[in-house]
């Protein structure tokens, strides 16, 4: 592809209206980029392959009773299956939120609790004390367990993202609707309970053009995107850094054909 064909295929997933349209656009304009690796490669993924990940996902979160305005919880520390699972929701129509890596069981069923989710994607370093929250969430009705289900009360990720479905991936995507909400962005809630951040599809359009600006019109073509520090980190991070991830993330790949690097 040459360098005009290239740009033009950019400012297509730019000019989208969702960052879910933003995604599919992306994908097809560059199938065989890669879109998310791991620092040492020992995963990589390209568009069309992350594309595909992220609709098997799609279909088995479905299947759970996930529709278009649930939302979702991730606690997930920065690697591959994040990205995948925030664009799976999103495919949905659904709201994905992360929870901190600190959070005590308290805290959790709180968030978890205030956002109404109905389905929780974790990795087992945090599935005690979710365990421990989710007596208190009676709403909550699945949780996946990325490193395969432990017990009747969780779900292995690999069996949901292998489960047959007959969604209509694309009329799910083109449902999503610039003001349905991408994300929510609670506060730590060191004084006082965790408020959470409203964030629509359109606002993120919004806040990436003077990102860019700001920053000598990054990504230009072939940087990285580096993500040292993901929404649900082992380190404590601040509501500051969640954001950064918002506008730096899989959500700015995908309108700009990059590659997230992820820890």
């Amino acid at each position: 592809m040459g360098a005009t064909t290239a740009a033009a295929a950019s400012s297509r997933a730019v000019g989208a209206a969702t960052i879910a349209e933003a995604f599919r656009i992306t994908a097809e304009d560059h199938p065989d980029r890669v879109a998310v690796r791991t620092k040492d490669d020992e995963v990589s993924l390209t568009w069309s392959e992350l594309r595909d990940r992220v609709d098997g996902l799609a279909r088995g979160l479905h299947e759970l009773g996930v529709r278009r305005g649930d939302t979702v919880a991730l606690m997930l520390g920065n690697r591959p299956e994040f990205h995948i699972a925030d664009l799976a929701v999103m495919t949905l129509g659904a709201t994905p939120f992360s929870i901190y890596a600190t959070s005590s069981p308290e805290q959790i069923t709180y968030v978890v609790g205030d956002a109404k989710a109905k389905v929780a994607i974790v990795e087992e370093l945090f599935l005690n004390q979710f365990r421990t929250a989710r007596e208190q969430l009676p709403e909550l009705a699945h949780v996946l367990l990325l490193e395969g289900a432990q017990g009747d009360d969780t779900l292995g990720w690999d069996d949901v993202e292998a489960t047959e479905s007959d969604l209509d991936i694309e009329a799910a995507w083109r449902a999503v609707e610039p003001e349905d909400l991408i994300t929510l962005i609670y506060t730590s809630g060191t004084t006082g309970p965790p408020k959470g951040a409203l964030l629509a599809h359109r606002v993120l359009h919004g806040h990436l053009p003077g990102f860019e600006l700001s920053h000598d019109f990054f990504p230009q073509p072939d940087d990285l995107i580096w993500s040292p520090a993901g929404c649900s980190s082992t380190m404590p991070i601040t509501p500051m850094c969640m954001s950064v991830r918002t506008v730096c993330g899989a959500w700015q790949a995908a309108r700009r054909n990059k590659t997230v690097v992820a820890r």
